[in-house]
């Protein structure tokens, strides 16, 4: 199966919609930890690409860094920097990010409220060091995993997610690949506990949610968080993809329904 990068093209509707529950759940969340006084918080993205797509249209790392420039006055005034932690595998697209972010926080002007790391590591080799750092240093963090595909979000990986205090997570899906692929030998590496025939079974339209589900029932007892799904129909192939957003905080939670409720009632 051929991948289509889609940093080389127009970012399509369904990026689109990916990004813009991002960028609006950031934009409420970035501001909260400055009235608290908090010192330091994390926007990390472990799959950043190059920042934009092949027009110039941001991406995640650039709608962040956009949105700490328009709260730029509120972080001064609680004393509350942004550490921006980026990554992507591809050494070229993380070089180009690098240039990018570092121009842009010269140019703005940025240094006092935000530092940034940019790497370019394979996701599976860095992720248990990189959790562990943001749970022992205790501060706030969002972290935004847009993997392609279904393989990196495995039951370990999400687990250390929930085991993070004070920390909201937000991952991507190909749902209708878990659906067409779920039977597959190769596939049961990643998600050995997932049904292949409760998959197969489920309509094409509800896949999404079902997914959704599946990593509600990995969250252990007297761990809080909860898993809700936004569902985002890919152009006209009718495929289903989506973001499962997590978070252990109820207002956390309340933030991000109002958001999906606005983007498609």
């Amino acid at each position: 199966m051929t991948r289509i990068d889609m940093h080389e093209e127009e970012f399509d509707q369904g990026t689109e919609a990916k990004l813009k529950v991002y960028r609006e759940y950031l934009n409420d969340w970035l501001p909260v930890f400055p009235s608290k006084n908090t010192p330091k918080i994390y926007i990390c993205d472990y799959f950043s690409g190059p920042g934009q797509d092949s027009k110039g249209n941001p991406g995640s790392p650039m709608i962040a860094l956009a949105l700490i420039k328009e709260h730029r006055s509120t972080l001064v005034k609680g004393n509350t920097k942004v550490h921006l932690r980026f990554n992507d595998s591809n050494v070229s697209k993380a070089d180009q990010l690098r240039q990018t972010i570092n121009s842009e926080i010269s140019k703005n002007d940025l240094s006092n409220v935000v530092t940034a790391e940019v790497t370019s590591d394979d996701f599976s080799d860095i992720y248990t060091r990189e959790f562990d750092k943001i749970k022992e240093q205790g501060f706030p963090a969002f972290i935004f995993l847009d993997q392609f595909g279904v393989k990196y979000v495995t039951e370990d990986v999400f687990l250390r997610l929930c085991g993070i205090p004070r920390t909201d997570f937000m991952f991507f899906t190909s749902s209708s690949f878990i659906r067409r692929f779920a039977q597959e030998p190769e596939f049961s590496k990643y998600h050995p506990k997932l049904d292949a025939e409760k998959v197969k079974s489920c309509k094409h339209e509800h896949i999404h949610r079902f997914i959704c589900e599946y990593y509600k029932l990995m969250v252990p007892d007297l761990n809080s968080t909860v898993a809700y799904p936004f569902t985002i129909r890919k152009g006209n192939t009718g495929n289903v993809y989506g973001l499962i957003f997590c978070t252990s905080h109820l207002l956390g939670a309340e933030k991000f329904l109002n958001i999906a409720w606005k983007a498609n009632e």
